[in-house]
């Protein structure tokens, strides 16, 4: 059949998707892909959150790291991204309003 050669071409490229991608859709929007955290920055909370779904894996970080899971540590607590599936570990509490989103390519920090 003529059609086999595109289709086998259309199925790699699928399969094949860039790795930032996640499998993943926003809530509401089946046709959204989520993007991942880049290994090795650090990300504010709240950097995280308009990245990707991440809400769950702060809250557990969090708890893990023993740290409050109330909005001002989920907003505004430094993570680092690790793992090829984009993990994040928590750093430090920055404090209210006091992490900085330093923009892409830069990881982001806390202010003293």
């Amino acid at each position: 059949m003529k059609f086999t050669l595109p289709l086998l071409a259309l199925a790699a490229f699928v399969v094949a998707r860039p790795a930032e991608q996640s499998e993943q859709s926003a809530p509401g929007d089946e046709m959204s892909a989520m993007r991942i955290c880049t290994i090795s920055y650090n990300y504010c909370g709240s950097d995280l959150l308009n990245i990707g779904n991440y809400k769950g894996d702060i809250t557990k970080a969090l708890s893990v790291a023993g740290q409050p899971t109330d909005a001002a540590h989920i907003q505004d607590s430094l993570f680092n991204c690790y793992g090829a599936l984009g993990q994040i570990q928590f750093i430090q509490f920055c404090g209210s309003g006091k992490c900085i989103n330093a923009g892409s390519g830069s990881d982001d920090y806390c202010l003293a």
